[in-house]
């Protein structure tokens, strides 16, 4: 990892930090558990698998080209398996998720234009509900899983990435006093695309990227280790000054460097 790099493997861990985040634990936990989807606005099937018991949990869930709609001008295409493994009887209980070519397309008509995010999991993760908000919002921990995206403009893929996340874990906490939300990241993350430069990176946050709901954190420290203990660190001083330091050599940041380091396209800002 060397200056020329550095800042765009931050992006990566930040980019897949975000990810995890949106993409798939609160989209994966709304609408296959919160608010279950049950039937398709289309002729693609779901269907679902339920403990036996009585407590209604799900256990199981096939999409075949589901979709659904999110609003005038949004839908939801979901495609794949997942099955649910649960620690306990508890109604908060933390559980496994096995994902089997598990594909949320989420699209949105913006003045004619349909802008898109696309993503493909395969692996396991395990989640453990937020204490304070409870689902949809969940840690993540213990994946060992592919995941993929495609940013889309009218079907056209404009930005494609893969990686391989290995004993990863995504912490996420929920601040009763402020409401604001703390995220980070912690495991191996390799980079597997054919754009992507080849390899792999260790990352880790300590303390969470926390906001206040503000568009940037306020406080947190991300650090990415790549090879020969090659480093660069993030560390958020507030809403709009960071710091980034590259093997020693520091540059400050303001709040705009750090959306476009993390999401140049704004990628996932579509239907969030």
């Amino acid at each position: 990892m060397d200056a020329r790099n550095a800042e765009s493997l931050l992006g990566e861990a930040m980019f897949v930090t975000n990810l995890m985040t949106l993409n798939v634990a609160y989209d994966l936990n709304m609408y296959s558990v919160v608010m279950p989807v049950t039937a398709c606005d289309n002729d693609g099937t779901v269907a679902r698998e339920t403990e036996p018991d009585g407590a209604g949990r799900v256990t199981a869930i096939d999409y075949e080209n589901c979709r659904i709609s999110l609003g005038p001008d949004t839908d939801l295409m979901l495609d794949g398996d997942l099955a649910f493994q649960y620690d306990s009887a508890d109604p908060a209980s933390p559980f496994q998720v096995d994902a089997t070519a598990f594909v949320s397309d989420l699209r949105e008509n913006q003045g004619g234009t349909v802008y898109g995010n696309r993503t493909r999991l395969d692996g396991t993760l395990r989640m453990t509900p937020d204490p304070i908000a409870g689902l949809p919002f969940a840690s993540v921990s213990d994946a060992g899983l592919t995941l993929a995206f495609e940013y889309l403009e009218d079907d056209q893929s404009l930005h494609a990435r893969e990686w391989r996340l290995q004993d990863f874990a995504v912490p996420f906490a929920v601040d009763p006093m402020t409401g604001g939300m703390g995220i980070g990241a912690r495991g191996r993350l390799s980079l597997t695309g054919p754009d992507q430069p080849a390899g792999f990176i260790d990352v880790d946050t300590d303390p969470l990227l926390s906001t206040s709901m503000a568009a940037c954190p306020d406080s947190g420290d991300l650090t990415v280790t790549g090879a020969e203990d090659s480093q660069v660190r993030l560390s958020v001083q507030h809403a709009d000054e960071a710091v980034i330091t590259t093997n020693g050599n520091a540059r400050l940041i303001d709040c705009g460097d750090l959306l476009d380091l993390a999401d140049p396209m704004a990628a996932l800002v579509i239907a969030h």
